[in-house]
């Protein structure tokens, strides 16, 4: 995914979320207004009542004031309540609080919208051709299967898998390949791309944890195009487990965006304008550096392969149980 259909995506999920809460916004206030204007009627109706009931202006004197005193304050709650939900309904669309699941659940409404929001694409030979052989920044299927050394008896874990764009073309060529995704509406697409084929299988996956996966249950590990919408924390979990689910011997691929690569730099001046206090967007844009990765894989215990700089932060590395090895 290039630097500029990765901010469309953002773009385009934040105008539909945007457009959401003024719709949101507008029937919040009609039903506020039809509500206070019920209750305004009815308070004069009782009010007009009780004025022809007396005669004395003394006491109808005193009825205006009590009808003011009581009046004033019912107003001045319907404006508060308007305002305590609309601020309320602006944190819930556009804050922190949004979780990942409900975000990338909100993000596809249909196929189309599905590839594009996980590649930037929605031509589907194009985004097949980009699952098996990459393109100028990520890899695909066939980089994949060589980086990690995979044989047909190979099972295989994606973390973060999508729709499937790399599963559908790398699953050929393996025993298994196992998919976990976040949302599950992407798994719906993913299966449906997937259902020729008999040795794939699906995770939703809750939180940052693998849960779903025992101890030493793969050979190899990648996610790709993932960690950039991921906050540290988050990513830093991720790789741990990872460490935890791959066999002794067994490789792992990551990558992430590139801090210190000067068009990301760019990027991030970019996106940061948008992202600040509590107007970040739960699947914002974030960067990191080489030599972050390389502490975050070795301080869980992956020693490492390969490093490549570009754009993207390429990392490979092995979970120790064999001698060292480096293709790079």
């Amino acid at each position: 995914m290039s630097i500029f259909s990765a901010s469309q995506v953002v773009k385009d999920v934040v105008a539909k979320k945007w457009r959401g809460f003024k719709q949101q916004r507008r029937q919040l206030l009609v039903v506020s207004i039809a509500a206070y204007l019920f209750e305004m009627t009815i308070f004069a109706l009782v009010g007009t009542l009780i004025w022809k009931s007396v005669e004395h202006q003394w006491t109808k004197g005193r009825i205006a004031l009590i009808l003011i005193a009581v009046g004033l304050p019912l107003s001045l709650g319907w404006a508060w309540a308007v305002l305590k939900l609309s601020r309320k309904s602006v944190a819930s669309l556009v804050g922190q609080k949004e979780t990942y699941k409900a975000w990338w659940n909100s993000a596809p409404t249909d196929y189309e919208a599905a590839k594009r929001n996980v590649y930037g694409t929605k031509d589907e030979e194009d985004f097949r051709k980009r699952g098996l052989a990459g393109d100028q920044q990520s890899w695909g299927a066939k980089q994949l299967i060589e980086v990690g050394k995979l044989a047909k008896e190979a099972v295989v874990l994606e973390i973060g898998c999508g729709v499937a764009r790399i599963g559908r073309e790398i699953a050929p060529y393996l025993k298994e390949w196992h998919g976990g995704d976040i949302s599950s509406a992407m798994l719906e697409f993913a299966r449906e791309r997937t259902k020729h084929l008999s040795n794939v299988f699906f995770h939703e996956l809750s939180g940052t944890g693998l849960g779903f996966a025992a101890n030493e249950s793969f050979d190899f590990i990648y996610c790709t195009i993932v960690f950039m919408h991921l906050d540290k924390e988050d990513m830093y979990e991720y790789i741990r487990e990872a460490f935890r689910v791959l066999r002794p011997g067994g490789r792992a691929y990551f990558d992430t965006w590139n801090l210190l690569n000067d068009n990301m730099f760019r990027h991030f001046l970019q996106t940061q304008q948008g992202n600040r206090g509590d107007s970040k967007v739960r699947n914002r844009n974030q960067y990191s550096t080489p030599q972050e990765m390389l502490k975050y894989v070795t301080s869980v215990g992956f020693r490492t392969v390969g490093l490549i700089e570009g754009e993207l932060i390429k990392i490979i590395c092995e979970k120790p149980g064999r001698e060292p090895t480096s293709d790079f």
